[in-house]
């Protein structure tokens, strides 16, 4: 649930409003790298963060229903963060 999802970005070890960043934009990088796959619009609702690695600057985000055969509901697919000049760059392959 996305209250499961607030208590583990407050519970990160990052500030808050940064976790909140981190999150919006690794969501909106798992989109652009999974819509050639998937080929239709999905929203930030289809994912949540289940784990956020500060010490390695990774997130683990979970899918919360299936996309597409190969991307069905439970998957997690990590990727990196970085935050820089009060901007946030993630990347998801």
């Amino acid at each position: 649930s996305s209250l499961d999802e607030q208590a583990l970005l407050a519970d990160s070890g990052i500030d808050y409003e940064i976790a909140l960043l981190v999150t919006f934009s690794a969501k909106e990088s798992l989109f652009k790298a999974l819509y050639p796959e998937v080929r239709y619009f999905f929203g930030f609702e289809a994912a949540r963060v289940c784990k956020i690695d500060i010490l390695h600057q990774r997130i683990t985000l979970e899918l919360t229903q299936t996309l597409t055969q190969n991307r069905k509901k439970g998957s997690q697919i990590a990727g990196y963060y970085v935050m820089r000049d009060n901007q946030v760059i993630t990347l998801f392959a």
